[in-house]
């Protein structure tokens, strides 16, 4: 497979990711909102907060399922990628910058 292809494979992951640290923060935000009501939605309050709970761990296993794959195709750009390293200033605040230096292919940053 190209270097293209695990290039958009990266971005992908990291778009799901992104989506499902959002759905598991909703989850969170639900759960906390339904252990402070007194209402039900399925059975009983207990019931619903343990489903809701059990939802969210579901999101969160898919998460690291997500993080799995997206250091596979990180080791897989660093192998098929030439390499041509440049230097930036990136903004940390408004009076302060810092210098990195990236390869302008993949964005591998150098430490």
């Amino acid at each position: 497979m190209s270097i293209d292809y695990f290039l958009q494979s990266k971005n992908i992951y990291k778009n799901i990711e992104f989506h499902l640290k959002d759905i598991s923060n909703l989850y969170e935000e639900f759960i906390e909102l339904t252990e402070t009501e007194e209402i039900t939605f399925k059975y009983n309050k207990e019931d619903d907060i343990i489903f809701l709970k059990k939802t969210k761990e579901e999101y969160d296993e898919k998460i690291k399922q997500i993080h799995f794959f997206k250091d596979y195709v990180n080791k897989k750009i660093a192998e098929l990628c030439n390499h041509e390293f440049v230097n930036d200033l990136i903004d940390i605040s408004p009076d302060k910058s810092k210098e990195i230096e990236y390869c302008s292919h993949c964005e591998y940053t150098k430490s």
